[in-house]
């Protein structure tokens, strides 16, 4: 059973979340910051605690935060990190100097804010429902996440290598700031 549930949790996860707005979050973050280590850590944590309310609280989290309230505040933390992007400069000796630990706080608080509620996290809790097998569930959702985040930091760190940073911060921003406006539209 734990195997089964390892296995569908890992490929229904993976399916939902290919091409999700989390998964431009996260190139944007690989694309603007050099330092990746910190965005992984904190992509892993985010998800790990997201993942793990879901297993482990299952239906009381829409029970007692409503879906719509979880999606408007997403829509606005993305707006918010899009105005950050466009606004703050912040070059790679700002980075070292602040230390790596705003990229670990921004990164888990992102991924945190993007995935609570959203449609990997609904069907992790489905599929802790269904299947007797909590740490298969996590796991498999867990690694499916992280799959799709490490693939899309690659892609991000290869497009930087190519593209001006400027150029990269200024898309992100407006994209960020695209998807939340266009989040914010579906309550309008």
């Amino acid at each position: 059973m734990a195997v089964e549930a390892l296995a569908a949790s890992f490929a229904l996860v993976a399916l939902a979340e290919l091409g999700d707005k989390t998964q431009l979050a996260i190139f944007s973050f690989s694309a603007k910051y050099r330092h990746r280590m910190p965005i992984i850590i904190g992509i892993a944590l985010g998800f790990a605690l997201v993942d793990g309310l879901a297993v482990v609280f299952g239906q009381a989290i829409t029970t007692f935060i409503s879906q719509d309230v979880l999606n408007i505040a997403t829509s606005i933390a993305f707006i918010v990190f899009g105005i950050y992007f466009l606004l703050h400069t912040e070059n790679e000796e700002e980075v070292q100097r602040k230390g790596k630990k705003s990229l670990f706080f921004s990164s888990f608080a992102l991924i945190t804010a993007m995935e609570m509620g959203d449609k990997t996290q609904l069907l992790t809790i489905t599929l802790a429902a269904q299947y007797d097998a909590p740490l298969a569930v996590f796991a498999g959702s867990w690694g499916a996440l992280m799959t799709l985040s490490l693939i899309a930091l690659l892609v991000g760190r290869t497009i930087a290598q190519r593209v001006a940073s400027h150029r990269i911060q200024y898309l992100s921003g407006a994209l960020f700031i695209l998807l939340g406006i266009a989040g914010l539209l579906r309550f309008a």
